[in-house]
């Protein structure tokens, strides 16, 4: 395709793809928001002003540094927001390592064969660390379908262009374009939608009340992280099958405008949704009222989502 040195020309202009429905009940309403001729951009240091009950600070500058110390009887910590973790070392001296997600999980230890649980529901990954490998874990841990898919894409992008292994950098490409499939056709256990409201694709997860579903996505957290995942194994797909990427951009243009879209001429998404000019950074924070400002979360991962605004057209 074509690649425009004018960085600020729209992705598109034209409505997004047929396979995303479109609502127009989101949940947060606009409060003292007069129309506009494109959307509002939900991420911006100053939502306050425009949120919840109106009467947060707005800090030009919102940086803040926590420690959040463990708790619980063993110990848990939070190595990441949502996310629990435990140590455990056992009588061969060996360590696991154990992260969980959804609901707070409480563990006890009641014996050195037993560790007892309160009722849970989401998700655990347990690792064994061999060494040395905890910070890698703690880095990891919390990954959805978007980072698996994206360092798939990474092994097979590997295996044809680095190891030459042109056949089984195939059957690798096969299965993951088998699995990227779930996403293009939008039948992932949330569906995005199009959301009118606001402007931007969003996950249907928090329609039915729970404001955290799919880390806020219905509310724009994180849009930046999660569709910058999919943008990067797209782009790889998309170089290793360049049919597959004529067929599928459509779909991973509508994400890269959600995120990146560089023009007030796209009718359909804000400009610039995460990145802020002023802070020279994103901000992943949605649509909540913060009495403490707004955050970035991840600044590695708004890194790899601006690398893959570039990569993706080239």
């Amino acid at each position: 395709m074509a690649v425009s040195p004018n960085i600020f020309q729209p992705i598109a202009t034209d409505a997004p793809p047929s396979q995303f429905s479109r609502r127009g009940d989101h949940p947060v309403r606009k409060l003292g928001v007069q129309a506009q001729n494109s959307p509002v951009s939900t991420n911006k240091f100053y939502a306050n002003f425009f949120l919840g009950s109106q009467s947060a600070p707005t800090w030009t500058h919102p940086y803040s540094v926590a420690w959040s110390k463990g708790g619980g009887v063993t110990k848990s910590i939070s190595p990441k927001p949502g996310v629990t973790k435990y140590i455990i070392i056992l009588e061969d001296g060996k360590t696991w390592l154990l992260y969980a997600f959804g609901q707070p999980l409480e563990l006890t230890v009641v014996n050195n064969g037993l560790i007892q649980g309160n009722f849970f529901i989401g998700v655990i990954q347990i690792a064994k660390d061999p060494g040395g490998a905890e910070s890698l874990y703690d880095l990891s841990c919390g990954t959805w379908a978007t980072g698996a898919l994206a360092k798939f894409a990474q092994i097979t992008y590997i295996l044809n262009t680095l190891l030459h292994d042109p056949a089984l950098a195939q059957t690798s490409l096969t299965t993951l374009q088998r699995a990227f499939s779930k996403f293009t056709t939008n039948t992932q256990q949330f569906p995005l939608v199009y959301d009118t409201s606001w402007g931007g694709l969003v996950s249907s997860a928090s329609y039915a009340g729970d404001p955290g579903a799919d880390f806020g996505n219905t509310y724009y957290n994180d849009h930046h992280f999660h569709y910058g995942y999919f943008i990067y194994a797209a782009s790889l797909i998309g170089h290793l099958d360049p049919v597959w990427a004529v067929a599928n951009k459509p779909w991973v243009d509508a994400l890269a405008r959600d995120i990146a879209n560089a023009s007030p001429d796209d009718p359909w998404f804000p400009h610039y949704r995460n990145f802020d000019w002023y802070h020279g950074h994103s901000f992943a924070h949605g649509l909540y009222e913060t009495f403490d400002g707004r955050d970035q979360e991840s600044s590695s991962e708004d890194a790899m989502s601006a690398k893959q605004s570039i990569r993706y057209p080239v």
